[in-house]
């Protein structure tokens, strides 16, 4: 809670101080997520989404700090002997602080730190006809509460505060107690803003 206020309070000073303008609005999508380091080989990208808000303050003509709060389910998914595979899926609070520079009225590109902070874990044991799901704090205690990623991008802007985007993100912080992994995944996202 004392994040979130902390967070409030400096979007607000930072739209006080430099925003010219300022929009509000909604961004969802799918995601692929995989990880990097450790055994990379062993690891396959997996589906996900994530859906949050954002915040847009403008700076200047063409560049506008964008900070967002998003829930984002990451992981990856890793084949076992026979048709079937393990999912790892991690459900994380990002918080994107993207700078965003205008190229045009349509097009933009992006980039920016990212903190997130992990809410649970699960595991996924996935076959042809089955599919069984293991949740719980067992589970989540395998991996480290924070993540710290490096995120760039390119989005349209089509009508009326709709829009599209894509985005890497490049996790710079190890996840995992017992191995050296790090985040990796692409989100398509679909935004309005108001």
């Amino acid at each position: 809670m004392k994040k979130l206020t902390l967070l409030s309070v400096f979007l607000m000073s930072m739209h006080l101080s430099f925003a010219q303008q300022t929009e509000f609005g909604i961004r969802l999508g799918p995601s692929l997520t995989t990880f990097g380091g450790g055994d990379f080989n062993f690891y396959e990208f997996r589906f996900g989404f994530h859906a949050g808000a954002f915040v847009g303050l403008e700076l200047s003509d063409k560049l506008v700090f964008e900070p967002g709060i998003q829930f984002a389910r990451k992981g990856a998914t890793s084949p076992i002997i026979g048709a079937g595979a393990i999912g790892l899926r991690n459900d994380y609070l990002d918080f994107p602080l993207l700078l965003k520079l205008r190229t045009g009225e349509t097009f933009y590109v992006f980039v920016g730190p990212q903190p997130s902070f992990l809410l649970n874990s699960a595991l996924v044991f996935e076959e042809p006809g089955n599919k069984v799901t293991l949740k719980g704090g067992a589970l989540t205690d395998l991996w480290l509460g924070f993540d710290f990623a490096a995120v760039l991008g390119f989005g349209i802007n089509i009508k009326k505060g709709f829009g599209v985007q894509l985005s890497y993100e490049h996790g710079v912080t190890n996840i995992s107690k017992d191995d050296n992994l790090f985040n990796r995944g692409f989100k398509l996202s679909f935004h309005k803003s108001f």
